[in-house]
């Protein structure tokens, strides 16, 4: 999925996307809190990203069919198998759905009591259809977008950078629909201060600013007053103190290792986009959020690079006269 449009100052080639279709079908309850993991259809049984594993495997919910679209079966199979968790689970819900004709109910649910939505109120009524999916998409594009730019500046040419196999997009959108988590916690923050504000527990008079938080009035600041006697002794002493540290063996005198630089910006980007190839065939929550941490670490170090680069002068172009 690259980008539908660019900057260019001459003709170019396009780029052709990749062609995998999936389909994913998401739960999640009302206020977002709780999420599924998705279900997705794709066309092979075993795609040659999946390396000859199953989906299964690898930790997703994974089915096929020649088309990739949803069928009766797979949707009864799915909904019977979370039936049976929440009898386990002791729970009982109601699921809303749309009145999709491969959405056949099973007649042996027990814990899951289903609602179709009326014809033709579905993008009206449906909660995914009012910017849950929309958001979805939103940051799946975002995170292939940051993707492609660890690539570039770990040395991948311009043409490759948007390739993507079907596994790796998975994962992308794995991480998409578990994205707005933050945004949630951030929401649940907020409101539980206004609940606090509301009962009279906090109020912005007993509120504590950052500068009295940090420079407390009654902190006590002791200033001493060296004089060059006193920063002579100090640096003698140091030096006796060293003499004999080196006399009894304690330190290395002769120790003058050459010091190893620290690896360029794109050497350690290239580092941890091997580690996440690695990790993404591994079915382990830690390897998965390991994998994300290193996609955070990769944006940051790209970020931190643009930050400390200089604009180029016009005087650059010119050859200095001395």
């Amino acid at each position: 999925m690259p980008p539908d449009c660019g900057l260019a100052d001459k003709q170019h080639a396009g780029l052709k996307g990749k062609k995998v279709q999936l389909t994913y079908l998401f739960t999640a309850n009302a206020d977002g809190s709780k999420k599924l993991p998705p279900l997705i259809i794709g066309k092979a049984y075993k795609p040659c990203a999946f390396k000859n594993k199953t989906g299964e495997q690898l930790g997703f919910i994974y089915w096929n069919n020649a088309k990739a679209w949803m069928m009766a079966m797979i949707y009864q199979e799915w909904l019977l198998d979370w039936d049976e968790k929440l009898r386990r689970e002791g729970r009982k819900i109601l699921l809303l759905q749309d009145n999709f004709s491969g959405h056949v109910i099973p007649d042996t649910l027990t814990n899951i009591h289903i609602k179709n939505f009326e014809p033709n109120l579905t993008a009206h009524v449906q909660p995914n259809d009012q910017g849950i999916i929309h958001c979805f998409k939103a940051h799946y594009r975002a995170k292939f977008i940051h993707r492609s730019i660890d690539l570039y500046e770990a040395g991948i040419t311009l043409t490759h950078v948007y390739n993507i196999d079907q596994l790796e997009g998975m994962h992308l959108t794995d991480k998409a629909w578990n994205e707005n988590l933050v945004r949630q916690a951030e929401d649940a923050v907020e409101s539980t201060l206004n609940t606090l504000e509301k009962t009279g527990l906090l109020q912005h008079t007993n509120q504590m600013d950052i500068n009295k938080l940090l420079n407390p009035a009654v902190k006590v600041h002791q200033v001493f007053e060296e004089t060059d006697e006193d920063i002579y002794e100090a640096v003698m002493d140091a030096k006796r103190v060293w003499e004999e540290s080196a006399k009894s063996g304690e330190v290395d005198v002769e120790s003058d290792a050459p010091v190893e630089p620290a690896p360029m910006c794109n050497k350690a980007l290239q580092a941890a986009l091997l580690l996440q190839k690695y990790m993404r065939d591994l079915d382990d929550p830690f390897a998965h959020k390991l994998e994300m941490m290193l996609g955070l670490f990769g944006r940051k170090m790209c970020t931190a690079t643009m930050q400390n680069t200089k604009d180029t002068e016009l005087t650059n172009y010119f050859p200095s006269k001395e």
